[in-house]
């Protein structure tokens, strides 16, 4: 009986349609021609960039937050930080972000923050980094560049 109910799911098993990895194996070859009609040297179109917050709170309430910025439907991983929130456009100013920036967020806890924005330059997002500090003896954020995402690569 067991080599009977043994017998019988292989002869399930080797009864797939035939069709279905022929047209898993078509669509494949179409997304590789789609890649390559593209061209080698050229960057897709972006329609979004945005950076996000991902935020817990540790045992003692302190906010732990994993920075991110979004480019299209890719999501790469720029910092862990305390504190981040988006910051609008608006809001720029108030944290030294040029206006030509697409993206801003970061946040202030416990004394401390640290702040990021993008700006696009041709086919690069670059990814800047700043931070003050209320003990701080000089004015400012101390931006400076983190990351530079080649767009040709996505």
């Amino acid at each position: 009986m067991r080599y009977a109910f043994l017998f019988l799911l292989l002869a399930i098993w080797q009864c797939q349609p035939s069709g279905s990895s022929n047209q898993e194996a078509g669509e494949q070859q179409d997304t590789s021609q789609d890649v390559t009609s593209r061209g080698l040297n050229a960057a897709p179109e972006v329609s979004l960039v945005t950076f996000i917050c991902h935020t817990l709170m540790d045992e003692n309430e302190n906010p732990n937050s994993q920075v991110f910025i979004q480019i299209n439907q890719q999501r790469i991983k720029i910092a862990d930080i305390q504190a981040c929130d988006v910051i609008t456009p608006d809001s720029y100013g108030q944290y030294e972000i040029p206006e030509t920036a697409i993206a801003a967020c970061g946040g202030w806890w416990a004394g401390a923050g640290d702040y990021f924005y993008a700006l696009r330059e041709g086919d690069i997002i670059r990814v800047m980094k700043g931070w003050q500090d209320e003990a701080q003896e000089d004015k400012g954020f101390h931006y400076e560049s983190v990351r530079e995402i080649d767009l040709k690569s996505l």
